[in-house]
Parts: C-alpha cells; structure tokens; sequence
C-alpha cells in the first residue's frame, strides 16, 4: 500500500511524497485487544489520504517508536491511537469510526473537537456585554457541545503539517462565524495534534482560538466579543477500542488534585454550586472520591472535576509538559489484562483547564439506530465500553463566572477564568492537554 509522507525541505514549503508502506505481522495484545500489524518503527511521519471524497482528508502521524494517530478533518477527530506495549505489539486505545459514511451517520461525537462551548449551556442561553444570546438546543432545554451542528460535524482545513527532531505535528482550523448555533461574534479556531518522538509516546492537543479574525477577504469581520471552551471527545479502552465494558470497568482511575465536583441537577445542567468529592449527602448514589489512589471506573461517571489551582510544577508533574500544567488524571489498564511482558498500559492527562469531565459511557446505547452504526473492524460499542477525560473549563462557566463584584463570592467567579475573548485583545483562548502512555508493573 502506497501513502503519501509529508518530508520538510529546507525551504519555507514542503513536498509529499509517494513511499511505499510494508505490512507488518499480527499479534495480539492480551485476551481483550483487538489484533493489528507490528507498529511500524524508526521513521516519523505525517501523511494524507482522501477520506470518502477529496474535500474531506485523513491523517496519519507516525512517531517513529511505533505510536501512531489518524485524524479525520471532519470534526477534527481522533479516529485511532495506537500505543506501543511491548514484544512487538500495539493497541488502539481510542473508539471511531474507518470511514467517512460511518461518521457521519454515528454522531456521536467520537474523538472529534467539540464547540463553540463544550460541556452543557443551561437553557441554551448566555448574555454578553447586554446582549442576551439563545443558541440551538439539542440536549432536552439545554446546549450540548456546540449545539446539534457544533464543531464535530464541521470540516477542518489543514494549516500545516510537520516533523521535526522532537514531534510530528498537524495543524487544523476552522472558522465560526458570528451567529453559527446561535453564537455571537467570529471565532478562528486551531487544532494541533503533535504526536512526540524520543522516549515518551504521547500526544499533545493544543486548542487555539481567536475573537474577530477569519473567513473570506471579502466579508465584514465582527467586532463582537465571543465565548469559548473547547475540548476533545475521545473515547478511551486501554485493553482496545473493542474490548468492551468488562474491560473498562475494571480500569483503575485516580483524580490527585480534584477534592471536588460541580453539581448539576437533574437536566444536567451545572447549578453553580460545587461540592466535595468526599464526605457526600446521603442521597448521593456515586463515590466520587478519586482523590486519595486507584480506584475501578464507576459505570455511571459523569461529572465534572475540578482541578486544583494549575501553579507551577509539583510532584505530580509529569517531564515534557508545560509550565503551567498539571497532571489531572491517571488511568491504567487492569492488571489481569497485562501484556506478554507481565506490563499494563497507563494513560497520564495533563492540562492547563482547571476542570475535567470524566464520563463512562453510561449513554452509549446499542439499541439506538445511531449506535448501531458499525464502528472500526464492523464493532458495536456497548454501554461502558469507553470512558471520556475531557480537560474543560466548568460547564456553564460564562453563565457563573462572569459576574459583578457584588456577586463574585461564589466558586465559578474564584476559580475559572473567563470564557470571553474579545477582538483584538492581547489574551485570546489557549487550551493545552497532554495524554501520555507508559506501561507500568
């Protein structure tokens, strides 16, 4: 099979060119992973192929270690991300889709970036500099993720594409203009996945967006300011995007600097109030506490945490991140599943959010005609096959945060920064998340 390898000249521009791609043999990781071809190892590159048509592409990022990722430019999404573990072997530890068609009929968001706002707007409305907006709803009364033609069903345009001595980087963007879901003001976003070389396999995701610039020369930017909190919706299974709810609930997920959660009610929609992990009401139905070690994955997670202030590094930084950042969560695989080297896989996250959505996958339905839409290799997800680690502000943020000084007590308005951006302003919007793999004893 032929691919086309992005390789950077020495001048300003870079060619793609055709190298030929040898097929490896099979294995199998343990008894819950799918098989796949010994990873290919010692050149890094980033490579593109149409996906179902020529206005939509799919990219491939090799690290040279044997981790590789491929990104759809619709939704800018995750389709799959394969670790190395050893002796040879591979897992593709995220859930997706191997084609356009099935994409596009799933909708369920699978490793796409979600937005303009990620997490729920409650009501589907926010009001800004005294205008009140109303944005699409498609969440009972409230605004999921964007809305029901956010930024996952979107087509990314590639800005750049690639290697150097330390990451094999691809850059993707979009542009929302003002009104798009009910939304004031232009947005340009930016999409990097950068995929390391060297010792550590791990992927970096840096969001990017700015207020009042893009689209076509010949259109009137808007001078509005807007509101933004991106994330990725990737769908995690260490022991492989297959390997079920069996599987994932026997994963092990410790939380170090998240001693609370913010509350919702029953629509799921944030209330502005946060609580403590541990020490809950008596009508509390799920432990949240994931502050003090490993503890197994809670099949009805779905809440977010909020991280401790990001200051500086501490013991739980993790090498290569950025100042600033934290490590927020930590999954590993089970034990009885390790690999033939008697190792299992570790995922550390690590973000500059000061929140992070842990879901497990409750609402994943197979009886659902968009669920049985057949994933990679003709799979049917189940309910908790997955589990979702989305680094975010807090939900609701710009309808808690952005208050008065009178009104500025409560824990939105102390601890999140502020979801507007504003044309022009020297600040603009900057999210980084860092998912990292080891494998460990």
């Amino acid at each position: 099979m032929s691919c086309f390898f992005l390789v950077p000249h020495t001048r300003r521009d870079q060619t793609w060119l055709v190298l030929g791609a040898a097929a490896g043999a099979a294995f199998a990781y343990h008894r819950y992973a799918t098989s796949r071809a010994a990873p290919q190892r010692g050149v890094a590159s980033v490579s593109r192929e149409d996906y179902g048509d020529a206005s939509h592409a799919l990219y491939t990022l090799r690290n040279g270690n044997g981790m590789t990722v491929k990104v759809s430019s619709l939704g800018c999404a995750l389709t799959e991300v394969v670790v190395p573990t050893g002796s040879g072997a591979s897992v593709d530890v995220v859930c997706g889709y191997d084609s356009l068609h099935a994409q596009q009929q799933g909708k369920h968001n699978f490793g796409t970036i979600v937005g303009r706002y990620a997490n729920r707007i409650r009501g589907g409305k926010y009001s800004l500099d005294h205008d009140e907006f109303t944005l699409n709803t498609n969440n009972g009364p409230n605004h999921l993720h964007g809305g029901p033609s956010g930024f996952f069903s979107r087509n990314f345009d590639l800005v750049s594409a690639t290697v150097t001595d330390s990451s094999v980087d691809l850059k993707l963007a979009y542009f929302s203009p003002d009104g798009e879901e009910g939304y004031g003001g232009d947005l340009a976003v930016t999409m990097t996945y950068s995929l390391s070389r060297g010792k550590r396999d791990a992927l970096t995701m840096i969001f990017e967006g700015t207020a009042g610039v893009g689209g076509s020369a010949s259109r009137t930017p808007s001078h509005r300011a807007t509101v933004v909190n991106l994330t990725n919706h990737a769908y995690w299974n260490l022991c492989g995007h297959a390997s079920g709810p069996a599987a994932l609930l026997s994963h092990e997920l410790w939380l170090p600097r998240s001693s609370e959660y913010t509350v919702v009610d029953a629509s799921l929609a944030t209330t502005g109030e946060t609580a403590p992990v541990r020490g809950g009401s008596a009508t509390d139905v799920v432990d949240l506490d994931y502050l003090s070690g490993w503890k197994k994955v809670d099949p009805r997670l779905d809440h977010n945490f909020c991280v401790g202030e990001c200051v500086g590094r501490g013991e739980l930084h993790e090498e290569g991140i950025e100042e600033g950042m934290v490590t927020v969560a930590m999954l590993q695989a089970p034990s009885s599943t390790s690999s033939p080297g008697g190792k299992r896989l570790r995922m550390l996250v690590s973000s500059n959010q000061v929140g992070v959505q842990i879901y497990a996958g409750g609402g994943i339905d197979p009886r659902n005609p968009q669920w049985q839409v057949p994933a990679k290799g003709g799979v049917t997800y189940q309910r908790n096959g997955a589990i979702c680690i989305e680094t975010q502000n807090w939900p609701d943020a710009l309808n808690h945060a952005e208050k008065t000084s009178a009104e500025d007590s409560n824990a939105f308005a102390k601890h999140c920064p502020s979801s507007v951006i504003r044309p022009g302003a020297p600040k603009q919007y900057r999210h980084v998340a860092t998912y990292a793999f080891q494998m460990v004893d």
